[in-house]
């Protein structure tokens, strides 16, 4: 499931299992929830960023396509709230259903496709490399264009 890029491989991995923690958190309290849910989004959105910047780097020439599929995601979850995964269990799943269906598929399908563009660009490792310094569960600003 590797996209030729480490950097963005944790970026996934770390996605995957905030999905889970919010899965497993699911009969918590709706601050838990919360909680949860608005850090995926936030990270969400630092990869989202990190990953355009890498294909631009490398001319990769689907960047816009790219960038529209993030932003119908980001639309998307920006209207849930913690009671959209707390009571109505039917709504619950369809949450969480929702999240693992569209990352397993960004990923394995959409995310794959830009593979052979960046796995031997220097440009897009030293553009990924530049976030590494950027922590986006800090206080500190981090370039959000989703929300532009």
């Amino acid at each position: 499931m590797s996209v030729g890029m480490e950097a963005l491989d944790q970026d996934h991995r770390k996605l995957i299992d905030m999905i889970l923690r919010l899965e497993a958190a699911r009969s918590n309290d709706r601050a838990a929830l919360r909680e949860i849910l608005d850090s995926l989004i936030a990270y969400a959105e630092y990869h989202f960023f990190r990953e355009e910047s890498v294909m631009e780097a490398c001319g990769y020439p689907d960047v816009e396509t790219h960038r529209a599929i993030h932003r119908q995601f980001a639309e998307r979850v920006y209207g849930w709230h913690a009671d959209d995964l707390d009571g109505d269990p039917v709504a619950r799943d369809s949450v969480l259903d929702y999240l693992k269906d569209w990352l397993r598929h960004h990923i394995l399908l959409e995310d794959m496709d830009y593979r052979p563009h960046v796995v031997d660009c220097l440009e897009a490792h030293q553009a990924a490399a530049a976030f590494g310094s950027l922590d986006p569960d800090a206080d500190r600003p981090v370039p959000n264009p989703l929300r532009a």
